[in-house]
């Protein structure tokens, strides 16, 4: 029997083969966060938009004479035909951006568990990845909502020595 290296087992110091078996880091799984945890937020800003969307014919008046000075400033350029549908389209996407934006990060967030160590990839635009020894994990614990547990979701918490 030998290692990898060619030399025979029984040749081999045990500790130096305890040192080379703690050194290897295998990796056991990954996971992202589920996108079930930003439903809530999306539909309340759908809930608010479609409001806005609902009662925007009740000032509609008002809002024709913000139209009509937009209309002033920007001259030609100004969709006379179509300006309440365009301010309806901008309500929708200034009021869902930030429920999209939520999504986005869940999406790209992920999680790497190897023998040694977590990974803790995150960021839409801006990239941003950390790692935790394991070794330095002093305490784990979890929680899970009661309108979380449903859908087999729950967080997972740790106490640790680093930040």
């Amino acid at each position: 029997m030998s290692n990898d290296s060619g030399v025979p087992f029984f040749e081999q110091d045990p500790h130096e083969i305890h040192q080379q078996q703690a050194d290897r880091e295998d990796k056991l799984g990954a996971t992202s966060p589920s996108l079930v945890l930003g439903l809530p937020k999306l539909l309340i800003h759908a809930v608010v938009a479609g409001a806005i969307t609902h009662f925007a014919p009740v000032y509609r008046v008002e809002l024709q004479w913000v139209a009509q000075q937009v209309a002033d400033a920007m001259g030609d350029a100004f969709p006379y035909q179509t300006w309440y549908y365009w301010f309806l389209a901008m309500v929708w996407l200034v009021v869902m951006a930030p429920a999209v934006w939520r999504l986005l990060a869940l999406l790209t967030t992920r999680f790497e568990f190897t023998t040694q160590r977590v990974y803790y990839a995150r960021g839409v635009l801006n990239r941003q990845r950390d790692q935790l020894e394991i070794s330095r994990i002093r305490d784990l614990s979890t929680n899970s909502p009661f309108w979380q547990r449903p859908f087999g979701l729950g967080a997972l918490v740790m106490d640790t020595v680093d930040r």
